[in-house]
């Protein structure tokens, strides 16, 4: 069974790219994290948000575990990665406290070796996101903020890469032109890690 987690910046194309492998995959079950509700206590925001991707990655495992109704795919659109961002950025949680975090969920995957587990970060430069804006980011339209958001992403994808379990992949989307790159060279590119487990 694979485990696909896609991540990155709003507005490159995320939701496209899932569709296509709900396509491929046909029998595949789908999580989207959403950010917790704000209660004005950034502690218990950040306790719940973090019950929250422990009870994803229960659902997971408990998914693995039955043989009746696996499914071919997990896809996750968005998922604990994506707390050392936003998380951090409009939370105020500690990076440390994060880490910890992402690392413990990862670790309860890593116990169950049935899966492939590959993380995908989408990104491209903030000025091409902020022009493809659809006004639903939470950076509110701030090239500042975007820039910080890709700075977080990348750096969890290279300095703290060894926490990622399974393979994992900066992905840019951005073409010529302030264009995308052509749709099917990104999804290829996907499909090659996914299945192939090339990382170049």
């Amino acid at each position: 069974m694979k485990i696909i987690i896609i991540e990155g910046l709003d507005n490159t194309g995320k939701t496209t790219m899932i569709n296509r492998l709900m396509q491929r995959y046909k029998d595949v079950l789908y999580i989207h994290s959403d950010k917790p509700e704000w209660d004005g206590d950034n502690i218990s925001c950040a306790i719940r948000q973090t019950e929250s991707f422990k009870n994803i990655v229960k659902r997971i495992i408990d998914t693995s575990l039955c043989n009746l109704t696996k499914p071919n795919a997990i896809i996750l659109d968005r998922s604990w990665l994506g707390e050392y961002v936003y998380g951090c950025m409009y939370r105020d949680n500690n990076d440390s406290y994060v880490l910890k975090m992402i690392k413990e969920c990862f670790d309860d995957l890593r116990y169950y070796d049935d899966h492939d587990c590959v993380s995908l970060l989408l990104t491209a430069s903030p000025e091409f996101c902020m022009s493809h804006d659809d006004n639903m980011s939470l950076s509110d339209h701030d090239l500042n903020k975007i820039k910080e958001e890709k700075d977080r992403f990348e750096k969890l994808f290279t300095e703290y890469k060894d926490i990622i379990y399974g393979k994992s992949k900066i992905i840019n989307v951005e073409g010529e032109n302030n264009n995308y790159r052509p749709i099917n060279d990104i999804y290829m590119e996907i499909i090659n890690i996914i299945e192939n487990g090339s990382e170049e």
